[in-house]
């Protein structure tokens, strides 16, 4: 019953559990009492450390380790991993078993451990005996028990590599503007940052940088940024980000000299989700359509295929069509 109505009045745990796996660690997860957050960010990095404290637990029963992997650790040597395998294998998240042992060699050979080889075996027996987290998907491939695991992981390596400065994060992050398949893991790598780890000021910093660079096609960087702060609102990025973000989509919707149609649509689906400021889209303060009315002159025009002449007085017109916002003043109120 707890699931039921988290998935009804959760829209990020409605998302997930429409995927059959993803919907079983979910019932795992309430069956060991986690509340559900609210957030996709946080429901990923839930998942996965639910995943790996179940990892864990099970290591310990049979041969318990001669050094104790905790989740913290653990997710140190998957994030890496992840970003590696989603940079040479986008989309599909498979990778030759062999090129897997190796990475995870210089993972460890990079973080000073006397015998990598071993422990890359190790670790990866583990993780799949284990976890369930990272399986052999075919002959001699390895991919995330889902694609959703690899962009999350994926995202944490990105952000850990800002942990000096942000310039590492915003590098990678422009250099994947323009692939679908990097989305995801832009937007969890801004809710990582500003949720996760509650640098709302760090995760602000990765997006006012990357407005100002423009990446990709001309307003394709602002749609990004600003479905990353619609996933990290509020909390996430501070409230001078979130006006940033509403300017530069305010922006690319006007610029219909460099962005293309797509994009001003997209950006318009984004601003509405962030609140329109826009004079004629809203509501006034006394809760009725605010409508931005244009004159039209009065005149003689001619109308329909006999050129009818018909003389018409001065008349007004909205600017814009009645938005969802307006019309649900009209619902509300009890119209139909």
């Amino acid at each position: 019953q707890g699931l039921l109505e988290a998935v009804q009045r959760n829209p990020g745990v409605r998302g997930l559990a429409a995927n059959p796996l993803l919907l079983t660690i979910l019932a795992l997860m309430k069956r060991q009492g986690v509340t559900l957050p609210e957030r996709r960010v946080e429901l990923y990095d839930q998942y996965v450390r639910t995943l790996l404290s179940s990892w864990n637990r099970a290591r310990g029963l049979d041969r318990p380790p001669k050094r104790d992997l905790d989740v913290v650790e653990t997710v140190r040597i998957l994030a890496p991993l992840a970003l590696w395998m989603h940079q040479v294998s986008p989309g599909a998240g498979l990778v030759k078993r062999g090129d897997v042992e190796r990475k995870l060699q210089a993972i460890y050979a990079g973080r000073g451990e006397d015998d990598p080889e071993q422990m890359a075996r190790r670790f990866l027996a583990d993780v799949r005996e284990y976890a369930g987290l990272l399986l052999e998907r075919g002959a001699g491939q390895y991919g995330f028990i889902h694609l959703t695991f690899e962009e999350y992981l994926a995202a944490v390596g990105v952000a850990r590599r800002g942990q000096r400065e942000i310039a590492p994060i915003v590098e990678a992050l422009s250099e994947h503007v323009r692939e679908s398949d990097w989305r995801e893991v832009a937007l969890l790598t801004v809710g990582y940052l500003g949720i996760v780890q509650q640098w709302e000021e760090v995760a602000s910093d990765v997006v006012h940088a990357l407005l100002a660079r423009r990446p990709g096609e001309p307003g394709q960087a602002a749609v990004l940024m600003g479905d990353a702060v619609v996933d990290a609102w509020p909390g996430g990025v501070t409230p001078e980000c979130k006006g940033r973000v509403v300017q530069a989509l305010l922006e690319a919707m006007a610029d219909d000299r460099r962005v293309q149609p797509a994009q001003r649509a997209a950006a318009g689906d984004t601003l509405a989700q962030l609140g329109d400021p826009r004079s004629g889209v809203g509501l006034r303060a006394d809760g009725l359509p605010d409508i931005a009315w244009c004159e039209v002159p009065g005149g003689t025009f001619f109308m329909g295929e006999g050129n009818h002449r018909i003389d018409l007085p001065t008349f007004w017109v909205a600017r814009y069509p009645i938005t969802n916002a307006q019309y649900a003043a009209f619902v509300e109120d009890g119209g139909y």
